[in-house]
């Protein structure tokens, strides 16, 4: 009867055991990381956010200027920043450059000149080319204009007050003639006004530098 019991007791659980053996168990569970949920793959981009992202890094600058070192090294820039007609070598967009240091010119100015075919490409550099006889032509034309212009709108007014219906073709035709005299000084007369400026103050600043 006591072997009987004391094999009984020998296989029973002891409680104790299993509180030391859960103990274990967590403790060893503690120092390992269990993730919350399994790993993904890698994600992938839209293709419309790809496109994006690659047009902002080829984007041109907020006030749309390239430094000149870089509109020298770089034809596209080049044309981005004076515009799409310019496709010069480089040799030319350095005597560009140089030109506009020289006269201290815009480049609003750089185009108006290159627009007005003003710019003479040289292996010796570019030159300012505007004529002072284009010019003096120019004046002519808009002696000629300017007084039908003024005439055009006296004439018209008062129709436009009373019959508005009837000062609509003289209108038009003062708007013609408004349009052709704007032309003829944007393309005759102000290149060769910018041109003997920008002269004047070169001889100027060598004079006082020479002084």
């Amino acid at each position: 009867m006591l072997l009987i019991f004391a094999t009984s007791s020998r296989w029973q659980r002891n409680p104790m055991n299993d509180y030391h053996d859960k103990d274990a168990n967590g403790s060893e569970d503690e120092g390992k990381v269990v993730p919350l949920r399994p790993p993904e793959s890698p994600e992938q981009r839209d293709p419309r956010l790809e496109e994006l992202i690659r047009e902002l890094r080829q984007a041109v600058p907020i006030d749309n200027k390239f430094s000149d070192a870089e509109v020298i090294e770089d034809e596209e820039k080049f044309r981005k920043r004076f515009g799409i007609g310019f496709r010069w070598n480089r040799r030319d967009r350095e005597g560009l450059i140089a030109l506009k240091v020289l006269y201290d010119l815009t480049d609003d100015e750089i185009r108006h000149f290159h627009y007005t075919r003003n710019l003479q490409r040289t292996p010796f550099g570019v030159r300012l080319i505007a004529n002072r006889w284009l010019a003096l032509y120019g004046w002519f034309q808009l002696t000629v204009f300017a007084p039908l212009a003024l005439a055009l709108l006296i004439v018209t007014v008062p129709n436009a007050i009373l019959t508005p219906s009837k000062a609509i073709e003289p209108t038009l035709w003062l708007m013609a003639l408004v349009l052709l005299c704007f032309t003829i000084y944007w393309l005759y007369i102000q290149p060769w006004r910018v041109q003997c400026r920008v002269e004047r103050d070169r001889r100027s600043q060598a004079a006082s530098i020479a002084s």
